[in-house]
């Protein structure tokens, strides 16, 4: 059997814990820096067609986010804490809430 030694690699093809350091540190003034600077071509302009920036797009529209579906849009189904409640609420209105004062019930609709 003809068998060759494992070559290893010598300590100075590694890197050493303060170069690492100090190509961390340049690599993190390189980001800062990289995001501090504006570009000075860019148009500033705003992706709605270049209106100003208080202009409205969708007036009227609602949009809610939610990180799950509901299980029902049911009223009668909606259980408390469930996704579904929160969506119910936005939708249907109650014929009675709670008063500002405390717990007296007042007419919603």
């Amino acid at each position: 059997m003809n068998m060759k030694p494992i070559e290893r690699h010598s300590s100075s093809a590694r890197f050493r814990p303060k170069t690492l350091a100090a190509l961390a540190g340049l690599a993190s003034v390189s980001l800062v820096l990289a995001a501090c600077t504006s570009d000075a071509g860019s148009d500033n302009s705003s992706s709605n067609g270049g209106g100003s920036a208080t202009e409205i797009r969708n007036a009227g529209v609602i949009v809610h986010a939610q990180n799950g579906e509901p299980q029902s849009l049911d009223p009668a189904r909606a259980e408390q804490g469930e996704k579904g409640e929160r969506f119910i609420d936005n939708v249907y209105e109650r014929l009675v809430d709670v008063g500002p004062s405390g717990p007296d019930l007042i007419p919603s609709l």
